[in-house]
């Protein structure tokens, strides 16, 4: 066998069908910065290229494309000779108003999102859009969006972060000293190791049973079903300033909930008023969960070490949270959204208490299946969830600046999906930056759920948020 071909494990099997057929494409982190100064075109692209090189060699993961089955050729990864910048570097500008960047970020997003990765054995699955923003002002700091979307079997959404925290350290380096170089083509050494699977990390136990589904006596609401044709991701990004964030951790701490139950309770609150009970009297919603506190990976690395757990929220439920309309901020309202956390906390309890000896809700999923083109197809027949919150919680990054200094800031942090052609009809990815705010970014299908109905959600949570007192 090659020495650059590295067989693929169970969930890179799954991840690389998905991509070809269009169902699940990219997961993106996306880091808004600000440099302290406004280098000409040249001196920035050269600053880009040693950022990255610097990064590429840093983790092991940038440097492997995954081609998909094929005729007698099992899913494999491919450790590349050799990276092309123009292969994994889009450089766009935009001279957009201040207060319509986001906006120009968010379609950015959405184009990145659409992307199916080809020419693996050439090209990694990965690649970053650099977005300049012009200022009017010379010689004063400038904005720079970087987004990274990448291919769910190489890492996971908190690899988003990690890929950031580097980027943003060598960044800095290149701003301070000029006169470092980098190499493009960039090569790739020979004896670069993929990194360590979950199913080597976190293997099933021989007595593992297989997952069984929760019983579900009501149909969720599930939107339209699945459609590959016409497919078009659509981003919605909420900022939430720091401060509201902090109110908001004090009123989880009052109810004994956590930022993600909280979400979830809001999701909830929000659907169950605004979608009519003959269509939704019952919702079904998926959260992602890190694995990494099992495999004993750092938070710094990029891996794919998640598993999920899903969550039935009954017609009784939802009769409960249509009861409190208008109460916001009242005790009702306040007991229905410690309901819907203690449910979500307790089920994920439950299943982190298993993994030890039964294994992860993913694997224990996965491996059974024998036939993974008739299980994809069988899954394009019905939707498999009406909602998805994954927050990759708070991200520290180290040496970024606190006030208006000199060096080169991380402002924001988006983590965000694609659309899932199979999965939730609106995705909710969460992240959090230390000394900054939190990104909401919510994500559809279009031609699915109205647009009104995600607009609505997320100017929903933000004033929710404004409103909170802890």
């Amino acid at each position: 066998m090659d020495t650059q071909v590295v067989p693929a494990g169970v969930i890179a099997r799954y991840f690389a069908a998905r991509n070809t057929r269009g169902i699940y494409r990219s997961f993106a982190g996306s880091g808004v910065y600000t440099l302290p100064l406004n280098p000409e075109a040249s001196q920035f692209t050269e600053l880009l290229q040693y950022a990255l090189a610097k990064t590429i060699a840093r983790h092991p993961a940038l440097c492997f494309g995954l081609v998909d089955k094929s005729g007698a050729s099992e899913a494999h990864f491919v450790r590349l000779h050799q990276i092309e910048w123009d292969d994994v570097v889009e450089l766009q500008t935009s001279s957009g108003p201040v207060e319509k960047q986001d906006e120009v970020l968010e379609r950015h997003m959405e184009i990145a999102h659409n992307h199916i990765w080809q020419d693996q054995t050439i090209k990694p699955g990965w690649k970053i859009i650099v977005i300049r923003h012009a200022n009017p002002e010379e010689n004063f700091k400038s904005r720079v969006d970087l987004i990274w979307p990448c291919h769910h079997a190489l890492a996971d959404g908190g690899s988003g972060a990690a890929f950031h925290k580097t980027f943003h350290q060598h960044l800095s380096e290149g701003l301070k000293s000029p006169s470092n170089t980098s190499r493009w083509p960039h090569p790739i050494p020979p004896t670069t190791p993929l990194p360590i699977t979950i199913e080597e990390a976190c293997p099933l136990p021989p007595n593992a049973s297989l997952a069984v589904s929760k019983p579900e006596f009501h149909p969720p609401w599930l939107a339209k079903p699945p459609s590959l044709s016409p497919y078009a991701t659509r981003v919605l990004l909420l900022t939430i300033p720091n401060p509201q964030v902090a109110t908001a951790l004090k009123k989880c701490r009052s109810l004994h909930i956590t930022m993600t139950s909280l979400l979830h309770s809001l999701i909830l609150l929000y659907l169950s008023r605004t979608l009519p009970p003959s269509d939704a009297n019952a919702f079904r919603s998926c959260t992602p969960y890190s694995m990494r506190r099992f495999s004993g990976i750092s938070d710094d690395e990029l891996v794919n070490h998640i598993s999920f757990i899903t969550s039935y929220w009954d017609p009784a439920a939802i009769t409960a949270l249509r009861s409190v309309a208008g109460m916001e901020g009242k005790r009702e309202e306040d007991d229905a959204l410690r309901r819907v956390g203690t449910q979500l906390q307790s089920e994920i309890k439950d299943e982190l208490s298993r993994v030890p000896e039964a294994g992860c809700g993913i694997l224990l999923a996965l491996a059974p299946i024998k036939d993974l083109d008739a299980y994809l197809k069988e899954k394009l027949r019905v939707r498999g969830d009406s909602y998805e919150v994954s927050n990759i919680g708070l991200v520290t990054i180290r040496g970024n600046p606190t006030d208006e200094g000199d060096g080169v800031k991380v402002e924001k942090l988006a983590f965000s999906q694609c659309a899932m052609v199979a999965g939730a009809v609106i995705g909710c990815s969460v992240a959090s930056l230390a000394g900054g705010p939190m990104m909401v970014s919510l994500t559809w299908q279009e031609g699915i759920v109205g647009e009104d109905v995600v607009r609505g959600l997320r100017e929903w949570i933000g004033r929710r948020f404004e409103g909170f007192r802890g």
